[in-house]
């Protein structure tokens, strides 16, 4: 894949004068056109808010560049092979599902270019887009300049997930699709999911189905929204006008509570919040984390893989395949 020796060069046209460093740019463009959406045509999103670490805690070197590579293919991959466009429809033969796909990946502008393990400038933009993927850029969903209500968030995110978690939230805004899905580089299809795509299409009044984790919150690995300029900017009302604290989380409800390193200030503790525990919960379906997320824990280890549609890798349980050696042991 590609890397780029003046990485700035062919984004500055998206941009009003500034360059893609400002980590508060004035958004002006997208990279490419929605492609035409259609009623089967489901959104899938991943989105990458800051350049993946390239050190551990300790200073260790971790994954180079060509392993995320890897993982965008991967998950590139898995959707090809569970939507209209698998094999076995270029085969000829009848495909297993009844929807297509498109898929995005939504950057935050300090992610457009990172810098590998090996000290090289990665233009980030190229390397998707050459794995077929919808390029975006988007600058976080919320300002910190925007936070004019309780000061709790506005303060402490920046210490917790900081504001570009928010460029997530950018994914209400595809509404060229039915149902859109979040996913993340660790989220691996197994099975197509028809059947949680048909019953929100047939009932217009569910919002969301998502797992949720271990912490109580959702999994941004595995959420379907139903997209929506008013939820867009519900969404982001409620991140402002909540008030939140360490002790209580989001409006006294204990939804995302635990202050900094929590996770809970961002988008995963605002949405669980927004379906589940604000005053007007939003119409919304938890999903079952074993069919839906499998990480191999030990609450999900016994679930039939057979019975298993989405997978979650890169966890302690289910390492990543380039943390393995050729036996699957890892390294």
């Amino acid at each position: 894949y590609m890397y780029s020796t003046d990485a700035i060069t062919g984004y500055e046209e998206c941009y009003d004068g500034t360059t893609i460093i400002d980590p508060y740019v004035t958004y002006k463009k997208d990279l490419i056109s929605i492609p035409e959406g259609g009623n089967k045509n489901i959104g899938y999103v991943m989105t990458i808010s800051t350049c993946p670490a390239n050190v551990d805690a300790a200073g260790n070197p971790l994954i180079d560049a060509q392993s995320y590579y890897d993982a965008y293919a991967v998950l590139r991959h898995c959707l090809c092979a569970i939507t209209t466009q698998s094999e076995e429809l270029i085969n000829g033969l009848p495909p297993n599902t009844k929807y297509d796909y498109t898929i995005y990946a939504v950057l935050h502008p300090d992610a457009v270019v990172c810098t590998s393990t090996t000290g090289a400038q990665i233009d980030m933009v190229a390397v998707l887009k050459d794995l077929g993927y919808n390029v975006k850029i988007y600058d976080e969903a919320v300002k910190e300049v925007e936070m004019t209500g309780d000061p709790y968030v506005k303060n402490n995110i920046v210490n917790d997930v900081g504001f570009e978690d928010l460029v997530r939230l950018h994914s209400y805004r595809l509404t060229a699709h039915p149902l859109v899905m979040m996913v993340e580089p660790s989220t691996m299809f197994l099975e197509p999911i028809d059947e949680v795509f048909d019953s929100m299409i047939a009932d217009d009044s569910i919002e969301a189905s998502y797992v949720k984790s271990s912490d109580g919150l959702i999994d941004m690995g595995s959420m379907i929204i139903r997209p929506s300029e008013t939820t867009f900017d519900s969404v982001k009302q409620t991140l402002i006008d909540t008030p939140y604290t360490a002790a209580n989380g989001w409006g006294g409800s204990g939804i995302g509570a635990g202050g900094p390193g929590s996770g809970g200030l961002g988008s995963k503790g605002l949405l669980t919040y927004y379906y589940e525990g604000s005053p007007a919960p939003v119409p919304s379906t938890e999903l079952d984390k074993c069919t839906y997320s499998n990480d191999m824990s030990a609450a999900c280890r016994t679930k039939n893989i057979n019975e298993v549609k989405v997978a979650k890798i890169g966890t302690e349980d289910c390492p990543p395949a380039w943390k393995c050696d050729d036996t699957g042991e890892e390294f």
